[in-house]
Parts: C-alpha cells; structure tokens; sequence
C-alpha cells in the first residue's frame, strides 16, 4: 500500500458517496448519474471482490473529467492490494513518459522496474489514458502492452475520459478492438464533482 499511497488516497468502496451524484436523468445518456454510479460500483466491487490473478477479466472506466473513475479505480486496487496480490498502478503520462526516456537508455533503474510492472502485474490499474503527451510512439506500446498482457490472461483497469469509439482515431483501430474485445465497458455519468468536493 505504501508504493501507492499517492494515487490510493482515501479510496475505498466504504467510502464511495452515492449522493453526490443527481438522481435527474440526463438526456443523452437516458440515465442518471446515481443509476450510472450505483451500477459501476456495483460491477467494480464484484470485480474486485471475485479477482482471480488469470483470469483475464478486466475494465474500461470512462466518462468526463472528474466524475468518479479514479476514486473507484484506486479502490479497486486497494481491494485487490489486500487480497495479497501483485497490483500496479500507474498513470498514462507517467507510462509513455518513462518508456520514451527508456529507448534512449534515460530511465532510471526505479522507472524500468515500474514500465516492466506493467506488463508482469497480476492487475495493472492504468488511469488518464488519453491525457498524454501524443507521440508516435505512444500507440505501439500500448498495443504491445495490451497485447500481450490478454495472451497471458492478466487483469487491466483502464480509466479515461475517452469514449471507446475515440479510441481508434486516438490510438489505432487494433487498440480499440483489444479494449473493447477484453474489457469490460463502465460508463459514469454526471458532472465534474471536484467542482463541490466530490470524489
């Protein structure tokens, strides 16, 4: 828990507050923020609850800035983290940035061990995808990433504000297939709640 201290936080699902998200129904999404949040609590904590390593289960958390995901993320990791096994957290900006430092031989030992992490985790909690410095770089790890974590049947979150149809323009066609082939799409919706002290 220490390793990830920063990014934990607060974070629990004892924690999670339902009524900070409006019970009105919002037009586009033919939902309400509480219906969306009680149903994506409800599918992490199973998820978290039931983590098997190899099971190859996994999710893709989206939805706008704000709302919910990484608090929920971090929770899922907290819950897993004290099952006894071998968890990951890592934010996107940070993943890209040390794996371009790492094919100039830049990246420290420290930064190595956490990008080789990513890949050997039981469960890699991926958060901001889609908020990262653009590189040409940046789609062929990722690919390589989820590549081969599906082949060996290990467990991803992945948290962004990017719809999965965003994905391929964003990245590649073979990145949004790969997410939306072996993840589990979880949407929230509402407004940024930081704006009232929200999660």
């Amino acid at each position: 828990l220490e390793k990830y201290a920063f990014y934990l936080g607060e974070a629990s699902f004892s924690r999670f507050s339902f009524e900070l998200y409006p019970e009105i129904i919002n037009s586009l999404y033919e939902t309400s923020p509480r219906i969306s949040a009680d149903f994506v609590y409800d599918q992490c904590l199973d998820f978290a609850r039931g983590f098997q390593p190899g099971s190859g289960m996994g999710i893709y958390l989206h939805g706008g800035c704000g709302v919910g995901k990484t608090f929920l993320a971090a929770s899922v990791a907290r819950e897993v983290i004290g099952k006894g096994y071998y968890v990951h957290c890592m934010s996107a900006i940070q993943m890209f940035s040390v794996q371009d430092r790492a094919r100039f031989g830049h990246a420290t030992e420290e930064e190595v061990e956490d990008l080789n992490a990513c890949f050997e985790a039981d469960l890699l909690v991926l958060d901001d995808l889609g908020a990262e410095y653009g590189s040409p770089q940046n789609t062929p790890f990722l690919s390589r990433l989820l590549d081969e974590r599906t082949a060996l049947q290990k467990s991803t979150v992945v948290v962004s504000c990017l719809k999965p149809e965003e994905l391929a323009a964003r990245y590649s066609a073979q990145v949004e297939s790969r997410i939306a082939g072996s993840l589990s799409d979880l949407l929230l919706v509402g407004e940024d709640l930081r704006r009232n002290d929200g999660n």
